[in-house]
């Protein structure tokens, strides 16, 4: 891993970086996801498509759902977060209304156009502060303590290796409607594009998938995990890891049909006062189809 100093840190995941930053790996140990009710839909009349979205830790059985971010309320703990879409004209569609159900929101989007939609849950940045105490131990502190003065949070006196990290999550998930067209992105935090197409995976096929950070491509080999739903089913996760090479590129060969999240993580060193590290993670549904 590159020193701290460097323009651009890779991060393998969102474990890691925990670890890493002498962290409690609960802070956010379960995976984020959103998920349609279909991925691939054909007909004359628009088409109704939800997406159910949760935070838990076992895929895709929801735990913690989320608020709309220009609804929240302060009495409401959810997290805050905005649905938007990419629609195959590359036009995007802003604060898509949803609902919070506790333990996961659900959205209700209606498709006009033929082609690719991209759906994305961007969810509220998080400001956290990371250090060592004087004997030794890690710990950290949430809150913009660094420049909004009424979110400050008191550091134990004499505490040293202190960071202050800008996390940033987006969930991601692709819809066709009346066959697929070229994919917009978002070119905002991190995202994961095909050499093919997101709705056209296979089992027994694979896939070649390339990181992009703000839309540069990752130039820096990259950990990512790649696991399948239904894992409160089986007593094995079955994560599948792999490694991007220096350009971003990482391939997949499908092994069974059904949903998966890919999940990974990356770091740059911030150029945003107060802030030395901005965090992102990706999280990315999609469905592979059978033989």
């Amino acid at each position: 891993m590159k020193n701290l100093t460097s323009q651009r840190i890779k991060v393998t995941s969102v474990a890691a970086l925990l670890l890493i930053q002498g962290l409690s790996q609960t802070a956010w140990a379960h995976a984020r996801w959103i998920v349609p009710s279909h991925t691939s839909l054909t007909g004359e009349k628009s088409h109704t498509v939800t997406v159910d979205m949760s935070i838990s830790n076992d895929l895709f059985s929801p735990t913690h759902g989320f608020m709309m971010r220009s609804n929240k309320d302060s009495k409401v703990r959810a997290t805050p977060a905005e649905l938007v879409m990419l629609t195959p004209d590359n036009k995007a569609t802003k604060d898509i209304p949803f609902t919070n159900f506790d333990i996961k929101s659900v959205g209700k989007i209606k498709l006009t156009q033929s082609g690719t939609h991209h759906i994305r849950l961007q969810q509220s940045a998080v400001y956290y502060t990371t250090y060592t105490k004087p004997d030794g131990s890690k710990g950290r502190a949430f809150g913009k303590s660094y420049f909004v003065p009424n979110e400050a949070v008191e550091l134990p006196k004499d505490a040293t290796q202190i960071k202050h990290v800008k996390y940033m999550p987006t969930l991601d998930t692709y819809v066709s409607r009346n066959g697929m067209t070229t994919t917009a992105y978002f070119n905002q935090g991190l995202e994961i594009k095909t050499a093919s197409h997101p709705n056209d995976l296979f089992e027994g096929e694979t896939t070649k998938f390339q990181l992009y950070v703000n839309g540069e491509a990752i130039t820096s080999s990259t950990s990512i995990d790649v696991v399948r739903g239904g894992t409160r089913e089986r007593n094995d996760r079955n994560i599948k890891s792999f490694t991007s090479d220096d350009s971003g590129w990482f391939e997949v060969t499908w092994k069974h049909p059904g949903m998966y999240l890919i999940e990974t993580e990356y770091s740059e060193q911030s150029t945003q006062k107060g802030i030395d590290l901005n965090t992102y993670s990706m999280f990315s549904t999609f469905e592979v189809n059978p033989a």
